[in-house]
């Protein structure tokens, strides 16, 4: 869980979920990846009340600039942040890296002024992260009950009890710098580099050994050719 997003991804005998084919934008794209589901619920996700007086939290975020009203850095809508300042989640007499001490007036100006609570908050974005974890659990079938939940990003040990707790998950795992744990897989991952191409003919297959075999371009390590 980051600033923006919330991303969940199964992975069983320690290998992640792979996906042959994603969308972005509604648009396929048919590359290699970990099958990851996000959704927009993230410590800057903008909490609101719809038309008909529900509360909304997400996909819309305030982003790092302005950012939440407790950066004080100008933002003043509420967000699933000033929710977990004001609740006393995040202290917020604790000075934090680059943004000093928070500001958790401004959290409750912010959140009265859109007139939402923020227990309410709170509440509902574990909603839709415990919705997303069923999504690559429950309906995959596999029981959340018998996993383990690694939990990281700058919000992910905020909430993953609660969801722990909703999900009958008995093993919370919170890595050591859980904040910039993406990065630091970012730097320490094999390096790989697929390759796909698209083959005109689905039939025939005339020529298709051929263009497996051939050289890979250069300065491609490892990797692999699908076709």
């Amino acid at each position: 869980m980051g600033g923006t997003s919330t991303d969940v991804c199964l992975i069983i005998d320690g290998v992640p979920a792979p996906a042959a084919e994603r969308s972005v934008d509604g648009l396929p794209v048919r590359m290699a990846s970990l099958d990851v589901h996000t959704i927009g619920a993230g410590g800057g996700s903008v909490a609101h009340l719809d038309a008909g007086g529900a509360l909304v939290v997400g996909p819309r975020s305030a982003g790092a600039v302005p950012g939440p009203a407790s950066y004080g850095l100008g933002g003043t809508e509420p967000t699933v942040t000033d929710a977990n300042v004001v609740l006393g989640r995040i202290p917020a007499h604790a000075p934090l890296p680059g943004l000093g001490v928070l500001d958790a007036d401004a959290a409750a100006a912010a959140l009265d002024h859109a007139g939402v609570d923020a227990a309410g908050v709170v509440a509902v974005v574990n909603a839709a992260m415990e919705q997303a974890l069923r999504q690559v659990t429950v309906e995959r079938g596999v029981d959340p009950a018998e996993v383990a939940m690694v939990a990281f990003g700058g919000a992910g040990g905020l909430h993953c009890c609660e969801l722990a707790d909703a999900l009958g998950i008995t093993t919370v795992l919170v890595p050591e710098r859980a904040g910039v744990f993406s990065a630091v897989g970012v730097l320490t991952a094999p390096r790989q580099v697929d390759l796909v191409r698209s083959w005109p003919t689905p039939i025939d297959h005339t020529g298709l050994d051929a263009e497996l075999d051939a050289p890979r371009p250069a300065g491609v390590i490892g990797g692999c050719r699908q076709c």
